[in-house]
């Protein structure tokens, strides 16, 4: 069968293969001559043909022997190719590739792994070169540091700026200077002002704003609300008073009736500029009460009802009663001088079994006097009496009744004075309610020493003289708080007794 002769072919093909290797082995291991000594004359190797095949390989020689790709692609100098290789025996010829199509074969993509970038050293100062070479290093910006002020610790605390502001006061008609520290809290801050304004015991607080005393006279102010608008004010602040020096910063109370409403309040009458035209300012209630126009001075009411206040007063002040109510109730018969019948009314009308008789009517015509003659007759209808006689009146009148005197009235005399409380008792009830004005105690027996006994006496007291040596140097707040209280009290016991009279 062609397929055993093919088989003992190859069989001996490798046979003689291997003998050649086993040649080739022997001769790498003798020592090769010198170039020059080798004879190139024969250029094929002597194999001896043999008709008996050959055993395949053992595991040693198919390890010790090169693949054939590895041969081919191997090149292998002067001094491995022995004598043996070069003589003229004859050689079989390699057997001829049937022609036909190539086997397909894929490509092998071969992995290469990625290259690692080179580091490049760092500039030694040994040699010049090299650092003219190197690339400049960029170091990176360093942030601005605050300046900060180191304790005795060693810690760093940040510094502080004094702050100048300008504060209006209702007790006069000036600004206050007052230095604040940055470091300050906004509570804090607040509450100073507002003791430097004098509004700390008013119900209504003002809306603060602020203008640095560097801005345009044009310039809008910024309020002054929260906490961050007191650091934006720090912030401002530090970043001018580094190019001014005398930097200060201007309060400003709004709404704008606010100082005029409070200087009101004690006393005293608002600055009005010389050239500027005086303008109708109204009074904010800072209390947060509703009054009904009691108040001594009349304050906050209008114009119109001050003259129906007068008007009234005129045309009832004779009257025992006030304005009567009647005329409102729509009764038959009832008008402003005519009360209705009953009993809540019986005193208005009068009792008639007291009153006297009523005098005759008066004649419509005039009556002949006693001392006058008679008329004359009409001649030729009769002839007059002779002497004349005197006429007595044709209706006798009688004399008119005498006018009743006026009777003293049965009930007690009221009392005109109103009975105030003490000064010393109403500050304890004052202390009792707020004892944090416990300093007001002193206050009390100051003011019992130089004779001031009962709280209406304290009304006409300013702030200011309270605050003097004479009073004991009283605090603005404390003396502000005792002057509303005293005042509230006898505006109370005042309508109180008004009430009662009627």
């Amino acid at each position: 069968m062609p397929t055993k002769k093919k088989l003992a072919q190859a069989r001996a093909k490798a046979a003689q293969k291997a003998q050649a290797v086993s040649k080739l082995q022997a001769a790498l291991r003798q020592p090769s001559p010198p170039y020059s000594s080798v004879d190139t004359s024969h250029s094929h190797l002597d194999f001896p043909e043999s008709d008996t095949p050959m055993a395949p390989p053992s595991d040693t020689e198919e390890a010790v022997a090169p693949t054939g790709r590895q041969t081919r692609s191997r090149k292998r100098t002067v001094s491995e190719i022995s004598e043996s290789e070069t003589s003229d025996a004859p050689v079989d010829k390699p057997v001829k590739k049937k022609s036909g199509p190539k086997p397909k074969s894929r490509p092998v993509k071969s992995v290469v792994p990625p290259k690692q970038p080179k580091k490049t050293p760092a500039p030694t100062a040994s040699s010049d070169s090299d650092t003219s070479l190197a690339e400049p290093v960029t170091k990176p910006k360093k942030k601005k540091k605050k300046k900060q002020a180191i304790d005795s610790d060693g810690i760093e605390v940040a510094l502080t700026v004094e702050m100048i502001f300008m504060i209006p006061e209702a007790t006069s008609d000036g600004n206050q200077r007052v230095a604040l520290d940055s470091s300050q809290s906004f509570e804090d801050a607040v509450e100073i002002m507002h003791e430097t304004i004098g509004c700390v015991s008013v119900a209504r607080k003002p809306t603060l704003a602020y203008k640095l005393s560097s801005a345009v006279q044009k310039a809008p102010t910024v309020n002054l609300r929260t906490a961050k608008d007191w650091d934006g004010l720090i912030s401002d602040y530090t970043k001018k008073v580094k190019s001014k020096k005398d930097l200060s910063v201007v309060i400003t109370v709004l709404p704008e009736n606010y100082m005029f409403s409070l200087r009101g309040m004690n006393k005293k009458a608002p600055a009005i500029k010389k050239g500027v035209k005086k303008g109708k300012m109204t009074i904010i209630d800072l209390d947060n009460e509703d009054t009904d126009g009691d108040a001594e001075g009349d304050e906050g009411i209008e114009d119109a009802e001050k003259t129906a206040m007068a008007d009234l007063d005129a045309a009832y002040r004779t009257v025992g009663h006030g304005p009567l109510a009647w005329q409102a109730c729509g009764t038959n018969k009832v008008t402003k001088l005519t009360p209705p019948e009953g009993g809540l009314f019986h005193m208005f009308h009068g009792n008639n079994s007291n009153d006297g008789p009523p005098a005759s009517a008066q004649p419509s015509y005039p009556h002949s006097q006693w001392h006058q003659l008679p008329p004359m007759q009409p001649g030729g209808y009769a002839v007059p009496g002779y002497p004349g006689y005197l006429q007595a009146p044709l209706f006798p009148h009688p004399p008119p009744t005498p006018a009743r005197q006026p009777m003293m009235s049965s009930d007690p005399i009221e009392p005109d004075g109103i009975i105030y409380p003490s000064v010393i008792d109403f500050i304890e009830t004052l202390i009792t309610k707020a004892p944090q004005r416990i300093a007001l105690r002193g206050v009390g027996e100051t003011l019992d020493s130089l004779h001031f006994f009962e709280i209406n006496e304290i009304t006409s007291l300013t702030t200011q003289e309270l605050g003097t040596e004479k009073f004991g140097s009283v605090v603005l707040g404390d003396a502000q708080y005792l002057l509303k209280q005293v005042q509230s009290e006898v505006k109370r016991l005042e309508k109180q007794a008004r009430r009662g009279r009627h």
